[in-house]
């Protein structure tokens, strides 16, 4: 998705406060501390992105926890204000050490504000002032539900970050301190879409819904079995039997040919927000990108249970980083 979830507003900025009341009464009942203060530097830092006026709550110990905690071990803090920014401080490693950065994610929209870098100890030479915008600007307004990929040269699609010429460890270090924190966010933010199991609606680029794809209606095509083995970090090594159409016949089942053909990129969104992004030209190829709704002989669940999730997946894609389940909505932007 491009566009922010307003719908989501009113029920967020209601978390957002309470949760920011449990945290001043937690920090009342311990005597006025918090668990996690904030030094001169990142107050600093926050004030210059949020402004004088913020009043940033510690939120650490609810979020950061069981799996978030073990496997986006780079994150340290969290914070929260009244408005709905989520804060995150990460110390991810680079050539030399730790490189501390800040984060900001605005609630609402799930997209990043800014981030900088507050301490490292890189070589200078080759980092070159990497602290001012002309690099941490590259990391502001990504959606926080696509994990950002470090490029060497050009980037071609939203979560693409150009690496630093002769820092590529420097470079992957904040790209991985980043998506550590989007993967936290991940777990304490709302779902964007209801479940509605074997639907996929079809949508221009300002969110308005011109079709839709149906399980019934993929399954009245001619379909495809793809083995394939997936390698994840949450889940290591796992095969798959799926049976599934070609994302490039479903759309054009559906009425969505001209939309396919009149579009630079295509965005794929899933129940619980997670986005991916192609290229018409791969959506093209005959034997590469696939929406699948059956899985080692079994039809697929939704998140929640239901049979009628559909997962898309490219078979160009070795790490599989681009798959998507509980796929609820493709995004044409022209």
């Amino acid at each position: 998705m491009t566009g922010g979830r307003g719908g989501c507003s009113a029920l967020k900025r209601a978390v957002c406060l309470f949760l920011c009341l449990v945290s001043a009464l937690s920090v009342a009942a311990c005597g006025g501390k918090r668990a996690e203060e904030l030094s001169d530097t990142e107050l600093s830092a926050v004030r210059e992105i949020l402004g004088e006026e913020a009043q940033p709550k510690d939120i650490t110990g609810d979020v950061l926890k069981g799996d978030a905690a073990e496997k986006c071990g780079s994150v340290k803090k969290v914070f929260l204000t009244a408005d709905g920014q989520y804060i995150f401080f990460a110390s991810p490693v680079g050539y030399n050490g730790p490189v501390d950065i800040m984060l900001v994610i605005d609630g609402v929209t799930a997209r990043t504000r800014a981030l900088r870098i507050l301490f490292h100890k890189e070589t200078e030479h080759y980092v070159r002032n990497w602290e001012d915008d002309w690099f941490t600007g590259r990391f502001a307004g990504k959606s926080a539900f696509i994990y950002l990929e470090r490029v060497k040269l050009e980037a071609e699609r939203e979560n693409q970050i150009v690496a630093v010429t002769g820092s590529t460890v420097s470079t992957d270090a904040v790209v991985s301190g980043v998506n550590d924190c989007f993967e936290v966010f991940r777990t304490i933010d709302d779902p964007f879409f209801e479940e509605n199991p074997g639907t996929v609606e079809l949508k221009n680029a300002q969110g308005e819904k011109l079709g839709e794809i149906t399980l019934d209606g993929i399954r009245s095509l001619d379909t495809y079995r793809r083995r394939i083995t997936i390698r994840s970090a949450s889940e290591g090594v796992t095969t798959h039997d799926f049976r599934g159409v070609r994302l490039s016949e479903a759309i054009e089942a559906a009425g969505g040919a001209e939309l396919l053909a009149g579009c630079r990129r295509v965005v794929v969104t899933g129940t619980d927000g997670y986005e991916s992004e192609l290229t018409p030209e791969e959506i093209a190829l005959e034997n590469n990108v696939y929406l699948m709704y059956e899985d080692n002989g079994e039809m697929m669940k939704t998140a929640g249970g239901s049979v009628g999730a559909l997962r898309l997946i490219i078979l160009s894609d070795d790490f599989g980083q681009r798959f998507t389940n509980y796929v609820a909505a493709l995004t044409f932007i022209g």
